[in-house]
């Protein structure tokens, strides 16, 4: 019905008589709307008036453009005046828009007010533009109840089709649906108009906003015509909406950005972003693999790691628990950042065996113990560091009910073992720190082993805290001997020495090898442990003094010490200990294996580059005279006393005054 009259086909022969009514006619016009007026209407009949005449003064803007388009050649006098001037129309709208804020009018008005309108939001001049979009605030903001839906729907298509003016567009569409209280009209094409902005638009952080207020308030009106899919059953299946998905994925990648040039409130935002979804159970599209990476890199940030491992919990308690944990497990192998490895690390432990463990997540330890040993092939320090931490917590807090898992905790301290020695790095802070916690971790399964409080009773085997196998720790022990502290090595030779009796072990003898060689015969050990392997060695000797003396002497006594008064011990203490344990045995040996052991305190005595060692080992000697006098057969005597006259003999020589 408001559809104006075709435009009627002018003749050269009626263009002078045509031109001159019409420059007269406009001229009148404007001399009307020039006249002073109300700015604004003081009631709703003022306000209707001045509507019907911006609809007449519309339509005839539009009949002048229909001339303007019919006079091909130019003939006629419309290419220069008009009956309505396009300033005193704009000035027009400006006086309906102030009436529209104190009088309200009904739905017919209002839509034809913005039939007036719509044109002027692409009008090539900013203040018109301006102008337009301060009506179309005013309508939606405070005559929103008589907004017909045709109307919504054509404002929602201009601003979805428009082109720049983002902040304009978005303030537009954020009271077109009432701050997401009135998302469901526009649905079908509201989450595809936000992601083509979320992707254009220079006003991002008022549009985060909007984006929030819409999810917070419709969380699953966004893609509504994807959320039920039939499946062959013919049953409704819901379906996460496919627009927040590339959403979130959208803004996943921004928060990676962000994160890397440190813009801290870019990262708050996508956080909050992540918190709605979360909190509105759109699981599905907060565990993509992209988003679970973000969180994962932003956990490092002191700031958010709480609310961080908020929505990582809220996650894994959730209905998508397994899938989250397996796109966490997932990242341990991708080709990403280490500190998103680092995060994925912390968040695996803390929900399986954490201060905060999820209940809900029903997996054993030792399966995640398994899953996290890709992270120990990583090069990078921190996320080494974060793989000690969590081993730590393990310990700390299930360490007395473990039973299969320390297989994999044992596993795991051969592996780490080469960090050891790394030195620090000056971008990797931890790297100077690994070592000791390294090393802690060790001491944390020896403390469930050896606990240290004393007035505590002993535990028997059936009783004891560590319930895993001794033979496993101690191996790792001697991986790890040369940074243990000394009481440390104090029970590993306590626990090697087990295995050294004739008794307990078929292989004894290969046993007692094994720990003369690794504790006694090196000189980088420290002397007390030195020390109690002699004594380990003199306790087997006396052990085996009725069965196989002989062979114990053999094959391990003398190699062992034949040497020994060369030690390069600096306090002469090993010296010392290994001389008198020759004494010691050979006053108790019956065999002729007496004969071996004094040859070798006579060498000692003799070629010893120590004079304390050449002291001790004649010493000894004249202890063994003294301890064999009495007794038969004579020949020991005779033997030492002969070895006693040569040292002399040499002695003097040796230190003769020549006058």
């Amino acid at each position: 019905e408001n559809s104006p009259p075709a435009p009627v086909k002018i003749n050269a022969q009626q263009s002078s008589a045509l031109a001159k009514h019409t420059a007269h006619k406009a001229t009148s016009l404007r001399q009307q709307h020039d006249q002073p007026t109300d700015d604004t209407a003081r009631n709703s009949d003022d306000l209707v008036s001045q509507i019907n005449l911006l609809v007449h003064m519309y339509t005839l803007r539009r009949e002048d453009a229909a001339d303007h388009v019919a006079d091909s050649l130019g003939f006629s006098v419309y290419l220069t005046s008009s009956r309505v001037d396009e300033r005193a129309f704009v000035s027009h709208v400006a006086k309906v828009t102030a009436g529209l804020r104190r009088v309200r009018v009904d739905s017919c008005h209002l839509q034809s007010a913005w039939q007036c309108v719509d044109k002027l939001l692409s009008h090539r001049n900013h203040d018109t533009r301006a102008i337009a979009y301060a009506f179309l605030d005013v309508c939606l903001e405070l005559h929103y109840d008589r907004v017909p839906l045709g109307m919504r729907l054509a404002i929602f298509q201009l601003l979805a089709t428009g082109h720049g003016e983002f902040l304009r567009r978005q303030n537009s569409l954020r009271l077109l649906v009432q701050d997401g209280r009135t998302v469901l009209p526009f649905a079908k094409d509201l989450g595809w108009v936000l992601l083509t902005l979320l992707e254009t638009s220079d006003a991002q952080k008022e549009l985060s906003s909007l984006l929030h207020c819409i999810l917070r308030r419709s969380p699953h009106a966004l893609g509504t015509q994807n959320q039920h899919q039939t499946n062959s059953d013919d049953e409704c299946v819901d379906v996460e909406p496919e627009i927040v998905t590339s959403i979130t994925t959208l803004l996943s990648g921004r928060a990676d950005a962000a994160y890397a040039r440190r813009d801290k409130d870019a990262c708050k935002r996508f956080l909050k972003f992540m918190t709605i979804l979360v909190n509105h159970e759109l699981d599905a599209a907060a565990a993509t693999p992209e988003c679970l990476a973000s969180l994962c890199g932003l956990v490092n940030v002191k700031e958010d790691g709480v609310s961080t491992w908020a929505i990582i919990k809220h996650l894994l308690s959730g209905a998508s628990r397994y899938q989250v944990l397996h796109g966490l497990l997932g990242l341990l192998e991708a080709p990403v950042a280490p500190f998103v490895v680092r995060g994925a690390v912390f968040f695996i432990g803390m929900s399986a065996w954490g201060s905060q463990r999820v209940t809900s997540l029903e997996v054993g330890r030792s399966s995640v113990l398994r899953s996290l040993l890709p992270a120990v092939q990583s090069p990078h320090s921190i996320v080494i560091f974060e793989v000690v931490l969590s081993l730590q917590r393990l310990i700390k807090k299930y360490g007395d009910q473990m039973l299969i898992e320390w297989d994999l905790v044992f596993d795991y301290l051969r592996r780490l073992f080469p960090w050891m020695a790394v030195q620090a790095f000056a971008d990797e802070g931890p790297a100077d720190r690994l070592a000791g916690e390294l090393l802690d971790t060790l001491l944390l399964v020896e403390a469930l082993h050896h606990p240290k409080q004393l007035s505590d009773p002993p535990l028997s085997s059936s009783h004891r805290r560590f319930q895993g196998n001794l033979y496993d720790f101690y191996a790792v022990v001697e991986v790890y001997m040369a940074y243990c502290p000394l009481a440390t090595v104090t029970n590993l030779v306590t626990f090697r020495a087990e295995a050294c009796h004739p008794a307990s072990d078929s292989n004894w003898l290969a046993n007692l090898h094994d720990l003369v060689a690794m504790f006694f015969a090196s000189t980088g050990v420290h002397v007390i442990i030195r020390l109690q392997a002699l004594c380990v060695v003199h306790e087997i000797v006396t052990l085996c003094r009725h069965i196989c003396d002989d062979r114990v002497l053999d094959d391990l006594f003398v190699p062992c010490l034949q040497l020994v008064h060369d030690d390069d011990d600096p306090q002469a203490c090993v010296r010392e200990a290994g001389l008198d344990l020759i004494v010691r045995v050979a006053r108790e040996v019956d065999s002729v294996k007496f004969y071996s052991l004094v040859d070798l305190l006579h060498m000692a005595a003799t070629s010893a580059k120590f004079a304390n060692a050449k002291h001790k080992a004649t010493h000894g000697l004249v202890t063994l005279f003294h301890a064999c006098f009495p007794h038969i057969p004579s020949t020991r005597c005779v033997r030492i006393f002969e070895l006693l006259i040569g040292i002399q003999r040499e002695y003097a020589l040796s230190h003769a005054i020549v006058v």
